[in-house]
């Protein structure tokens, strides 16, 4: 039930700054809504992020790894390119993950001023 609340509260307000974006020469705006920081995900990994920038998007990245060993566990590179908005949305099974593990999310987003943003979230997987 708590995870629930958290997650509407998140997602209403990744809402609200989505659609407000940034204004003109300020940096691109990221909102991670899942994985929330410190929280245990068993079973699949939901990675939700908005990405958002009044003047448009270049790139973006995201990179997810064991934090025990330094390895890749997921990585990708959302299509933003001249958007002014997007939602990131994945589902990963978890599956080979007998022990809960730590992860570290690295989120990276440019626009096209060549102003950059990082946001890291870390928490635990397990299956």
């Amino acid at each position: 039930m708590i995870f629930k609340t958290n997650y509407l509260l998140a997602l209403g307000l990744g809402a609200i700054t989505f659609f407000s974006s940034c204004r003109e020469g300020e940096i691109p705006n990221v909102i991670i809504v899942s994985p929330v920081n410190g929280q245990l995900q068993e079973g699949q990994l939901i990675i939700e992020v908005y990405f958002s920038d009044a003047e448009g998007l270049e790139t973006a990245r995201i990179e997810i790894t064991n934090e025990s060993d330094g390895s890749v566990f997921f990585e990708d590179e959302p299509l933003v390119k001249d958007s002014t908005g997007v939602l990131y949305t994945k589902v990963i099974p978890l599956s080979n993950l007998d022990v809960a593990t730590p992860m570290k999310m690295q989120v990276d987003v440019g626009d096209k001023d060549d102003q950059f943003l990082l946001n890291i979230v870390r928490f635990t997987v397990k299956q």
